[in-house]
């Protein structure tokens, strides 16, 4: 008797074992560093309306082809797609479980996100959750499609034209030395006043034997409804004498620019203003002394004004 019942024990726990073997989820776990603060990184995934943008099973599905429930950031909320749903069962402001049901099977899509680099940069966690057949069946496929899709996210939260509408570069000093020339004038007179100065600083420097290095740049300050102060200055190769207005501004070859790239027409440019201002905040960076704009085509009249290519740049630590 005792026999038989040490049997039919044996028989139960492997029984037991057996279906906690197939029962039981079976994780598969990637990580990504991305050159972003925490709250930009977590809104791409603790909202699923945002998952479009990088996960590589959704990229290259049309919009119409998604219906949303009401809410797509609280639990329950979900996005349906062919065959797929995609429910939120936890989350928080920098992390969430999602479960997806596609043809019958389940995964558990758990994603984190954590502080790194004193709030400069996120490190992202995804854990992937699967039946131990899928696994077996899929494990390589889908860490694949794991790294795919945290490489998409990264590339979608560090490229700053797609954020920003705006290609921006943070790049070390070049224009270390800058003949510079201060002017008052009215609104109407801008282009034509710096088209002047630019004029009066070269022949300066000519007179003083310096050499010119670099771009014409300009800083503007409006100071009433039809007054605007214009700095204009040109790199320059050495420094000379500082009078009738002029002088020299010096910044350290060792200092950090942050460069907007722009090509339009000139009364769009306050867009890159914007966009360089909300980037500096979002980046943690601070300004150290006033931007100013670098012509790669001066917009010295009325006409030129109509196309222009600038860069903006923005002393910066």
């Amino acid at each position: 008797m005792k026999k038989k019942l040490l049997i039919i024990s044996s028989v139960l726990l492997l029984l037991t074992g057996f279906v906690w073997f197939l029962t039981t989820l079976w994780g598969i776990e990637k990580d990504i560093r991305i050159s972003t603060p925490i709250y930009k990184v977590a809104e791409q995934f603790t909202d699923l309306k945002n998952w479009k943008n990088w996960n590589p099973d959704l990229l290259n599905i049309h919009e119409p082809a998604f219906t949303y429930s009401d809410s797509t950031s609280s639990i329950h909320s979900f996005f349906r797609v062919g065959d797929q749903q995609y429910t939120i069962i936890k989350i928080s402001p920098a992390s969430i479980i999602v479960k997806e049901e596609v043809s019958g099977r389940k995964a558990y899509h758990s994603l984190m996100a954590f502080p790194d680099s004193f709030g400069m940069a996120t490190k992202v966690h995804w854990t992937e959750s699967l039946s131990i057949i899928d696994w077996l069946r899929r494990r390589k496929e889908t860490a694949t499609q794991m790294e795919t899709g945290l490489k998409n996210l990264k590339q979608l939260l560090e490229d700053p034209i797609k954020q920003y509408g705006f290609r921006i570069e943070l790049k070390s000093v070049t224009d270390t030395l800058i003949l510079i020339k201060e002017t008052t004038t009215s609104l109407h007179n801008r282009f034509s006043s710096l088209k002047n100065a630019y004029q009066d600083i070269r022949e300066f420097a000519k007179q003083n034997d310096i050499n010119i290095t670099g771009r014409e740049m300009a800083n503007f300050h409006q100071k009433g409804e039809d007054s605007i102060q214009i700095m204009a200055g040109i790199p320059v190769s050495k420094k000379g004498p500082a009078s009738n207005g002029f002088a020299f501004l010096e910044m350290p070859n060792h200092g950090k620019m942050l460069i907007g790239y722009y090509d339009g027409p000139y009364s769009g440019l306050q867009k890159l203003y914007q966009a360089m201002e909300k980037y500096i905040s979002e980046k943690n960076l601070k300004k150290i002394s006033s931007e100013y704009e670098k012509y790669i085509s001066n917009p010295v009249s009325p006409k030129d004004s109509s196309h222009v290519s600038l860069e903006l740049h923005y002393p910066v630590l």
